[in-house]
C-alpha cells in the first residue's frame, strides 16, 4: 500500500521495529503514521516526518521510538520516499519535503487526508 501525504506518494507501512534504512541506499523522508478509525473509515495522523542521516537509519533504535507508540492510540507504522542523493552536497531537497508537510499537517496528530491512500 502507498499513501499520499500532500503531493509525496511514501511506500508503506513497515513495521517500525523491523525496518531500517543503510547508509549505502537512497536517502530517505520518513513518515510515523498512526492508523486508527473503523475498517470501513480509517483515520491517518501523522505521528513525525523526518529524514535519514547519512549513515542510514534503524527506526527500532531512533530517539523517538517510544514516544511514537504512546502519541498513537492506534497501529503505528513508518512509510518511506526514497530521495535520490543531491548532486550539490549543499543542497538536500528532502529538507524542503519535510517543512512543507509539517507545516501544512502539524504533527503529531496532525490528520494525513483520506483521500491521499492508494
Amino acid at each position: 500500500m502507498s499513501l499520499k501525504i500532500l503531493s509525496h506518494l511514501f511506500t508503506g507501512p513497515f513495521d517500525i521495529d523491523g525496518t531500517k534504512v543503510r547508509a549505502n541506499q537512497d536517502p530517505v523522508v520518513f513518515a510515523i503514521v498512526c492508523r486508527g478509525g473503523k475498517p470501513w473509515n480509517p483515520e491517518f495522523l501523522l505521528i513525525a516526518v523526518e529524514k535519514s542521516d547519512p549513515a542510514g537509519v534503524e527506526f527500532k533504535d531512533h530517539p523517538d521510538r517510544q514516544s511514537w507508540d504512546t502519541l498513537c492510540d492506534g497501529e503505528a507504522g513508518v512509510y518511506l520516499l526514497p530521495v535520490p542523493k543531491a548532486h550539490k552536497q549543499d543542497i538536500d531537497p528532502r529538507d524542503q519535503i519535510v517543512t512543507e508537510i509539517r507545516d501544512s499537517l502539524k504533527p503529531p496528530g496532525g490528520a494525513i487526508p483520506i483521500h491521499g491512500m492508494m
